[in-house]
């Protein structure tokens, strides 16, 4: 969205400062930021300033048109927040399958925005090269379990970790998911992420 809008313009452009407003779970969050380090930190108040500058009703384009797949932006019930935390433990919601099918389209550039937003966004998601040789790319995400009244299940972590890896011609995608049955002392998506890269190498050695 960011990079097809023309809010985002490369990888290292627009750097944004932190202000002592924004939230601050992490101190890693604490420093201005550019696109590269915005989606390797996932510094959600840059992306608060992204949904920001691209409106409410332009964003629910977007999602409208890249088919995100149940499209409910409305946010936190009652606090008309949707624009700031749709996706943060709250009404956006995906499953693997589908977060899958939209991974298929990216990797292919066949999403329905410009070419170069979807070249951008695969430039930001490299991670690193991996000891077997292939290329890895990918996001973390971690929020809470929402009950079936949509409140957030304290101490139930629901983790992810999306992406694909690529090896000259060769390209495959993956979701890891985890929906944690008991209190962890570590981020869901950081576990996924590390039992993902362990799958890889040993599978496509």
């Amino acid at each position: 969205m960011g990079f097809d809008a023309g809010i985002l313009h490369d990888t290292t452009h627009p750097l944004l400062n932190y202000h002592s407003t924004d939230v601050d779970w992490l101190d890693v969050w604490k420093k201005p930021h550019h696109p590269l380090s915005w989606f390797k930190n996932s510094c959600v108040w840059y992306s608060q300033r992204v949904t920001a500058k691209l409106g409410k009703s332009r964003f629910d384009d977007y999602v409208q048109l890249l088919g995100y797949w149940n499209q409910d932006t409305s946010g936190d019930s009652g606090l008309n927040n949707g624009l700031s935390h749709c996706w943060l433990s709250s009404s956006l919601v995906i499953s693997p399958q589908e977060q899958l099918a939209l991974l298929n389209r990216l990797v292919s550039n066949a999403l329905p925005v410009d070419v170069n937003a979807q070249a951008n966004t695969k430039r930001i998601m490299f991670i690193e090269k991996l000891e077997n040789g292939w290329d890895l790319y990918g996001k973390t995400g971690n929020c809470s379990q929402l009950d079936r009244q949509g409140k957030k299940i304290q101490d139930r972590q629901v983790g992810w970790f999306v992406g694909f890896v690529k090896k000259d011609d060769q390209v495959k995608t993956f979701v890891y998911h985890i929906l944690d049955d008991k209190k962890y002392d570590t981020y869901a998506s950081m576990r996924a992420k590390s039992a993902l890269k362990l799958r890889i190498v040993g599978d496509l050695s």
